[in-house]
């Protein structure tokens, strides 16, 4: 599981997580909770001309020109045949440029029926991903996303039961 911490402004922040896992290996499955503390401080940037007035701040994963909320996308279970469907949103950071993102087309079972999506400056779209497997079992992609400045990664994972 990857977190990343990306806070609002300077000071020191704690978060507690309940993570539930189930052990399916064994004859009859076993469910596993623990707690999980995370805590970290965040500095200001004294060199930083524009510090973050709390406004509006930014929940997305940042790069360059384009964000993503989520790197990661997991998928609900499906059964072969069965099409799962999820939201990617993209976010164009520049308030007055609008910008064209080239989508590199995940494989199979992974599916993005957009090549391009334009955004217009400050705005987002929801680039619909998909996830239909033929056969049983555990899955991941990646969906690359591109602009004249940077390339962003979101992996895709799926489960087929």
């Amino acid at each position: 599981v990857s977190v990343d911490f990306c806070p609002r402004e300077a000071g020191v922040y704690s978060q507690y997580w309940e993570v539930k896992s189930e052990d399916q290996a064994t004859p009859s499955p076993s469910l596993t909770t623990f707690k999980v503390e995370m805590t970290g401080t965040a500095y200001a940037d004294p060199s930083d001309p524009h510090p973050q007035d709390g406004r509006g701040a930014d929940r997305y994963h940042a790069g360059g020109r384009i964000q993503v909320k989520d790197k990661l996308v997991t998928f609900q279970d499906v059964t072969p045949h069965q099409t799962a469907s999820v939201k990617v949103k993209i976010k164009n950071k520049s308030r007055e440029n609008p910008t064209t993102v080239e989508v590199v087309l995940p494989v199979a079972p992974f599916f993005v029926n957009r090549s391009t999506v334009y955004i217009k400056g400050g705005h987002y779209v929801s680039l619909p991903v998909e996830f239909r497997a033929d056969s049983p079992g555990h899955y991941q992609g990646v969906l690359m996303l591109k602009t004249q400045s940077e390339d962003v990664q979101v992996i895709l994972i799926g489960r087929c039961t």
